[in-house]
């Protein structure tokens, strides 16, 4: 009987610090698919100073969960988890709230970035893909397929499959996505200044002139969602090899690398573009074609489009790993079902992951803009 118990619900230690960096390669990902938004309100001066502050507070909280990990060397599950230990003497609604929170904001990552995905690939390679059915407006809530839609579907079941085979695959999957990433990242942050497109009149500060103080702080809360991520590094803590040593060192190197490119990121795309060219893309993501064809020409631009496609499927692969293992973590805890926290023969929580795959799927489906995902 404690055999069976070791074998459904203790995770293996298969992962070296340097894998848990690699999972957090994806944070650059949830940039790309928010810096347009950031831009069209903010400016691009706006946006690099408010990305900046985030990522800063972001590395600073890194610090907390670095000790934290090493107070619950066998809790699986991140910021979750640790709320519940922190405050369940006191109350048990806080754990409940802020699980469910942080498993929603992971969880979601899926949708949107599949929805993005779908809409890159179609803009750049299939543009006459026109066919729709059902309901399409963003604003609205209905059933509805298209181009975009189902290839943001196909992109979901496919992460799901490389997770569910192990940690190792969807690892390795993640050291492939996370290689294409690198590519446009620094194509973005460092090409500007080498081609002499990089302009310091293309930086624009519109705080003030759309909100101030009160818009600078709503967009504070957004880019939290994107900033603070690679503190799932955290969630992983039972799977290091040495959890004391490597959950620390991977959430440190993660925080530094994360600073770089949300700092030097906006600061080129913004230098390169300016705000105009950013605001009046609706889709606030084509943009990014508009950009590789200035720096690198449009013959190079569709390589950069692949990887910056495989860079937000890294993404959908990291949300995938810490949104089953939030659901995971906080099942063991007893705050939801209990067969959320069982693993798979391969050691994985792949019940967990596939009531992620289903509710996205359904989300893509029923709520056709990233917005009205979220």
């Amino acid at each position: 009987m404690a055999s069976a118990q070791v074998d459904h619900h203790q995770m293996l230690k298969s992962m070296s610090w340097w894998d848990g960096f690699v999972v957090a390669l994806a944070n650059p990902g949830f940039l790309i698919a928010a810096l347009g938004g950031s831009i069209g309100v903010l400016g691009t001066t706006g946006a690099v100073v408010l990305w900046t502050i985030s990522v800063l507070f972001g590395a600073l909280q890194n610090n907390i969960y670095a000790e934290l990990s090493t107070m619950f060397p066998n809790k699986s599950g991140g910021l979750a988890v640790y709320a519940h230990e922190a405050f369940r003497k006191y109350t048990n609604f806080i754990g409940p709230v802020v699980a469910f929170g942080y498993w929603m904001g992971w969880s979601v990552v899926l949708s949107i970035n599949g929805l993005i995905v779908g809409t890159l690939i179609i803009t750049q390679w299939f543009p006459d893909a026109t066919w729709t059915s059902g309901q399409q407006d963003a604003n609205s809530i209905g059933f509805g397929l298209s181009w975009p839609i189902i290839i943001g579907a196909a992109a979901i079941v496919i992460v799901w499959l490389f997770n569910i085979f192990g940690v190792r695959p969807a690892v390795w999957f993640g050291y492939i996505t996370g290689a294409l990433l690198l590519v446009p990242a620094f194509v973005l942050m460092f090409m500007p200044y080498l081609t002499g497109d990089w302009s310091s009149s293309n930086m624009q500060w519109e705080v003030g002139t759309n909100g101030g103080f009160f818009l600078a702080v709503t967009w504070l809360y957004f880019m939290c969602w994107s900033a603070y991520g690679f503190e799932a590094v955290a969630s992983f803590a039972p799977e290091y090899h040495n959890t004391e040593v490597d959950t620390p060192l991977a959430l440190r190197a993660s925080a530094m690398f994360s600073i770089i490119v949300y700092v030097l990121l906006p600061l080129g795309l913004g230098g390169t573009l300016g705000t105009a060219t950013v605001a009046e893309d609706p889709t606030f993501i084509a943009f990014y074609v508009t950009a590789f064809d200035t720096l690198v020409g449009s013959d190079l631009a569709n390589v950069m489009v692949v990887c910056l496609v495989g860079g937000l499927v890294l993404s959908m692969n990291t949300a995938t790993m810490d949104g089953a293992r939030a659901l995971f973590g906080i099942a063991q805890e007893g705050m939801t079902l209990k067969q959320l926290g069982t693993l798979s023969k391969r050691k994985v929580p792949s019940v967990a992951m596939t009531l992620d795959m289903i509710i996205n799927i359904l989300l893509i489906v029923f709520f056709h803009g990233v917005i009205a995902i979220l």
